[in-house]
């Protein structure tokens, strides 16, 4: 099973120089090319560019997404739903969510990533909610009463 990761969470991570906190989170992930698109336009890190290829696979997919695309989502999002069913899929956009539960799709969204990896053990709660913070500053999009719960979730004695 693959996990198939959303531009937005890899471009949002990328930007505040936490992009490894996908492979600890997640060890390896998979990119459709429509995403990599997206993702690597030259304006990447270095350590993103360092993990193509690496624990950052970029996978073609095929079929047709104008269904998907119909429904709004743009083309890197509809390239996801073109992936094995099975999988897991990385979203943050409100539409793309929408499509995966009306297709019984598996999903997590970063925030949820950041959760589990506290859960698990893999990322201190702390570090956690610094990115959470640096994300929100940096502009990834977050309703302010997510954030406020997501942030006492992470306070607590976990």
């Amino acid at each position: 099973m693959r996990t198939w990761v959303d531009a937005s969470t890899v471009i949002a991570l990328d930007a505040i120089g936490e992009v490894p906190l996908l492979r600890d989170l997640l060890g390896r992930v998979t990119l459709t090319s429509e995403v990599a698109a997206e993702v690597f336009q030259g304006r990447e890190s270095e350590a993103l560019n360092q993990a193509r290829g690496t624990w950052v696979e970029i996978v073609p997919v095929s079929g047709n997404r104008s269904r998907w695309e119909s429904l709004g989502l743009g083309r890197g999002e509809a390239s996801l739903f073109l992936t094995p069913g099975t999988d897991r899929l990385v979203l943050d956009e409100v539409p793309a969510r929408v499509v995966a539960e009306s297709e019984g799709r598996s999903y997590v969204g970063l925030l949820g990533l950041l959760l589990a990896g506290v859960d698990a053990g893999i990322n201190a709660s702390d570090r956690a909610r610094q990115v959470l913070r640096r994300l929100v500053q940096s502009g990834f999009r977050l309703a302010i009463d997510l954030y406020d719960e997501a942030m006492e979730e992470l306070g607590k004695d976990r």
